[in-house]
């Protein structure tokens, strides 16, 4: 297995006028953190060190704080985003690691909360995120509450797992089909052989379309769902299925990833 480290830091100053969000959540606090987007300082350390560990340079790069398009985003779009980005590589996150530094406010109670969400961002079990909180014991402009830090430790793996999850559910479907294909025996409506039962290009479509959206997240996930119907409906429009054939398809595809 390949796998890589990555190390992220970043720091926003507080200022009155703005919302506190501290690891996809927003917080009740009188000062908020100053930045183009809505200044998570977390999760910007978080996409640094996901960036920095396969190579593909940083937050700034990706995502420009002169771009209208970035102006105020939620931070956990950004991490998603990076996610995407790190997978074109063939990377998945693995674990993370990391450290607020803040005099106020206090974090400890939130923490769950935290681990929760940006588990979800990026499609990763809870045990895999690890959010610690500290001070700087009052010293330095944290300490005088003029801002808040973070530090991130990445681990990130290549996707091999997913492509053995991808084989798995392929062979399973195929198997399947064809068995069920010889032993129904179900002619097709345009008389051309006795297969008709169950779609095998419904099934695979289908394992290939629950297969991205379990690995990949909803993103992904529906557009794949949306071609894989239109195969299915294509199958049925060009008589080569019955609707219930498609249907069984659809059903042994999904139930295999």
């Amino acid at each position: 297995m390949k796998i890589r480290v990555g190390f992220g830091f970043d720091v926003h100053r507080l200022v009155e006028g703005r919302d506190l969000w501290l690891g996809g959540i927003k917080l009740e606090h009188e000062l908020g953190l100053l930045g183009h987007s809505d200044a998570d300082v977390l999760i910007h350390a978080i996409c640094d060190a996901l960036l920095g560990a396969a190579n593909m340079r940083d937050i700034g790069y990706h995502f420009p704080d002169n771009a209208g398009e970035f102006k105020n985003i939620d931070s956990k779009i950004l991490l998603a985003k990076t996610v995407e980005l790190i997978a074109t590589k063939g990377y998945r996150v693995g674990n993370i690691d990391a450290t607020v530094c803040a005099e106020r406010p206090k974090l400890k109670a939130h923490i769950p909360t935290m681990q929760e969400v940006l588990a979800k961002t990026m499609n990763i079990d809870v045990e895999d995120v690890s959010i610690k909180a500290t001070t700087t014991e009052k010293l330095g402009f944290i300490g005088r509450e003029e801002g808040i830090s973070a530090y991130a430790t990445v681990l990130i793996e290549k996707d091999w797992q997913g492509l053995k999850q991808g084989a798995l559910a392929g062979i399973t479907t195929i198997g399947i089909t064809y068995a069920l294909k010889y032993a129904v025996h179900k002619e097709r409506p345009d008389h051309s052989d006795n297969h008709s039962f169950p779609s095998m290009h419904t099934s695979t479509s289908f394992a290939a379309a629950t297969f991205i959206q379990r690995r990949y997240g909803w993103k992904w996930g529906l557009p794949s769902y949306i071609v894989s119907t239109y195969v299915g409906w294509s199958r049925v429009y060009g008589k080569k299925h019955d609707w219930w054939d498609v249907a069984a398809g659809a059903v042994i595809g999904a139930g295999s990833s």
